[in-house]
């Protein structure tokens, strides 16, 4: 099945921001962080919030404030929103309240007993009246200050409050005006994806220097924009912000925008670990000469260390992207640990959130977006339209790029619970590989279709025949549903630090088919090189051991006779001719070894087999 990729516009998805894989596009695409059509991909440095948007910081003296026991002093409105009449915040004792967010409870703020705002959309008829499940009703919602506050005698103020936020399909900003029409706009809960809440006591802190500091006349306002479960808020205040502050809140291993970042990478596609940190000036004053000091460790024996300057001078509420070759090339199989931390010419006011970590896996054969800590994700069968309920073909897939040449020897996947597969009635899926290019072009085709699993979590599909792989080139490893009855749901990776992940599907306007690049998680999708990945114990032999493979010198083959018989040991060449054959008479138990010179022997693939009395083991070896 050929699918080919069309020119379009780029597409913001209820399940993360996307963009069509596009015909003439070369991949990769900068994906999260700058989506553009093919032919312009501005490849500028990404800027990534914080999960919260803000974090903790001890407060100064408070210059205004407000509990919320009324609203007397607020003026509540939407920019233009779609929804009910009663789309606005509102006072509450008493919570959500609707059928989809009323259970998962209060805010538990320092005054919850005067009362506190809210906006609860399903609430607000956003949600099936039956199975309180959202109808994806759009709100734009905010709640502001009416009299303005008069900040003329603090250079340096902020924003705190308490909190309690569920996200599913919003944005929550924090906005502030000195004139009461234009609007300067702080995204807060930027890192969320759907289901992700805060504390219900959490506290909120956003500096507003940069446009409030020193201003006569101030407003600030929270907006709701999109649609899902609640934002909760109490106990609001402007307060004498803190002056030197900055905050890591990110840490790249990989090149994201021209490169791909991989959680686990087989040492034969190791290369030099390019590392990028996100830092913001949550302080109210500049900040000058930041650097990044790192070590990378191995079993906490440090293997690469450094420095690297991020930006010369940060402006309050700016954040900036700094990155660094470092030269250094994992060699050793392991998880390695990547500690940051930042500093620039001020005392910062809290080091606590100067510094992080990020942790990578190499491997000797499996290739992977994801790392073990997976969730159950949500994408399986999606429909064509509201009208037609047809379960339709569906592909979840991860985006590869070998540095060198690779044999491809089998797919592994984990497969959500909501999957439909079960020992009595199994899914059958496609296993698919793609090159990209000017359009996504199978490699695998009808040879894979009709696979079928039974059960849930990680299978691994061992490929016929293996593929080659070729340095430069993207290929996409995908799994795909027939439609109709059955749905695939893979288990996924957190956020994608990396946008790595693609899927083809409904997902454009009017529901057209197609793939699309830019997802926010990525799928437990594994390209597994090992040769040895076929062999397995059969009938006749068991402990088989064939090794070192590759080789370019002696292969030794182990194993343990199940009967007393005869094995047969063949080597095969790809074009089927016969370059070894052993004979070996056997006993049950025996261990048995045997010594194939592999020196005069081409380079390529050749094919080993036990032949015993009643059944065959064949191994794919290597010789380089």
């Amino acid at each position: 099945m050929k699918k080919v990729l069309p020119v379009v516009g780029l597409l913001f998805a209820a399940v993360g921001a996307t963009a069509q894989l596009q015909e003439g596009a070369s991949l990769p695409i900068n994906n999260q962080y700058n989506l553009q059509m093919a032919g312009d991909i501005e490849q500028a440095k990404p800027v990534v919030s914080t999960q919260n948007g803000f974090s903790d910081r001890a407060v100064g003296d408070t210059i205004w404030s407000d509990s919320f026991a009324d609203l007397s002093n607020w003026t509540l409105g939407t920019t233009g929103a779609v929804g009910t009449a009663d789309s606005l915040w509102e006072y509450t004792t008493d919570g959500p309240y609707g059928t989809f967010s009323g259970s998962w409870g209060d805010i538990q703020s320092t005054t919850v007993s005067d009362g506190w705002v809210m906006f609860d959309p399903d609430g607000n008829g956003s949600s099936d009246p039956v199975t309180g499940a959202p109808t994806g009703v759009e709100f734009d919602t905010y709640i502001m200050n009416t009299a303005p506050i008069d900040l003329s005698s603090y250079p340096v103020v902020a924003v705190t409050f308490q909190e309690f936020y569920k996200a599913l399909a919003s944005q929550t900003y924090l906005e502030v005006s000195t004139d009461g029409t234009s609007w300067t706009s702080y995204e807060l809960h930027a890192g969320f994806a759907a289901n992700d809440a805060t504390a219900q006591n959490a506290v909120a802190y956003k500096d507003i220097s940069a446009v409030a500091g020193g201003q006569p006349a101030v407003w600030v306002r929270l907006r709701y924009e999109g649609y899902g479960y609640f934002w909760q808020v109490d106990d609001i205040a402007l307060v004498e912000g803190v002056e030197n502050d900055l905050e890591l809140s990110q840490i790249f291993h990989g090149d994201v925008i021209g490169d791909w970042e991989y959680e686990i990478t087989p040492l034969a596609q190791a290369q030099s670990k390019y590392l990028g940190v996100v830092v913001t000036n949550s302080g109210g004053t500049e900040q000058t000469n930041i650097v990044c000091e790192y070590d990378i460790l191995l079993n906490g024996n440090s293997v690469n260390n450094g420095s690297f300057t991020v930006s010369s001078t940060l402006a309050s509420a700016v954040t900036d992207t700094g990155w660094f070759d470092t030269g250094f090339v994992p060699s050793e199989v392991g998880v390695y640990t990547i500690d940051c931390s930042v500093v620039g010419d001020q005392a910062d006011a809290t080091p606590a959130n100067n510094t992080l970590q990020r942790v990578f896996e190499m491997s000797n054969y499996e290739w992977s977006h994801e790392r073990q800590a997976l969730w159950d994700g949500p994408y399986g069968g999606y429909v064509v339209s509201a009208q037609d309920q047809t379960l339709l073909e569906y592909s979840q897939g991860s985006i590869f790029v070998p540095v060198v040449d690779a044999d491809l020897y089998a797919i592994k996947v984990s497969f959500g619970n909501s999957t439909t597969a079960s020992s009595s009635v199994p899914l059958s899926l496609t296993l698919e590989v793609h090159t990209v290019g000017q359009n996504v072009q199978d490699i695998v085709d009808s040879e894979y279709q009709g696979v079928e699993i039974t059960s849930r979590g990680w299978q691994t599909f061992i490929l016929d025949d293996p593929i080659s792989l070729i340095a430069g080139t993207s290929y996409i490893l995908a799994v795909s549903t027939f439609g109709g009855d059955d749905v695939m749901t893979l288990n996924g990776w957190g956020v994608d630090a990396d946008f790595g992940a693609v899927n083809y599907g409904a997902f454009g306007v009017g529901g057209a088919v197609n793939w699309f690049v830019g997802w926010d998680y990525s799928s437990a999708i594994r390209a597994v090189f090992d040769p040895a990945i076929g062999i397995e114990e059969n009938e006749d032999v068991s402990g088989v051991n064939i090794y070192p493979n590759p080789t370019n010198d002696n292969l030794n083959i182990n194993f343990v006779s199940k009967e007393d018989q005869n094995v047969t040991i063949n080597v095969i060449g790809v074009d089927g001719a016969l370059v070894f054959s052993e004979n070996l008479s056997t006993k049950v138990g025996q261990a048995n070894k045997t010594t194939v010179d592999f020196t005069n022997l081409a380079k390529g693939i050749y094919m080993v087999q036990l032949v015993g009395s009643n059944s065959s083991l064949t191994q794919r070896v290597v010789v380089q």
